[in-house]
């Protein structure tokens, strides 16, 4: 059970889903949800193979930002533009979070500890980036 836009090659077992556009930049103003569900006793892995989603201070040059390296308190010192992608281990955004991400660098890999992957894209009308790629995988 996958939301297929932006899916390509969707199953119970496996598929690819990246963002609107991609290669290209994404779209202003996105709030993408999606949903993966295996069969009861399968994990998810997830695997990203490209990303690019960035943070931007308003009224300074574009910077990388990681959620682990900056606290909510630096967030605070400036106001940004913010573009994220969200990953949670279960059906909605009320289960436990795998991760936040935003930036460059490629996520690590992740696996669910029960069937369901839920995952949550956001952007705002400003500047857009070419987004993210990934490949789920019944485990």
């Amino acid at each position: 059970n996958v939301n297929t836009d932006y899916c390509s090659d969707c199953s119970c077992v496996g598929g690819v889903i990246k963002s609107p556009n991609y290669p290209q930049n994404y779209h202003n103003s996105i709030y993408l949800t999606w949903l993966i569900e295996v069969a009861r006793g399968e994990l998810i892995q997830i695997t990203f193979q490209s990303f690019d989603v960035k943070i931007i201070p308003v009224a300074g040059k574009m910077i990388q930002f990681s959620f682990g390296k900056l606290t909510l308190s630096d967030l605070n010192l400036f106001k940004f533009v913010v573009m994220i992608f969200e990953l949670y281990d279960g059906d909605s955004n009320t289960s436990p979070m795998m991760g936040k991400y935003c930036g460059s660098s490629i996520p690590p890999n992740h696996l669910s500890s029960s069937n369901s992957v839920f995952m949550i894209f956001t952007t705002d009308g400003s500047v857009t980036f070419t987004g993210f790629y990934l490949e789920y995988n019944a485990h």
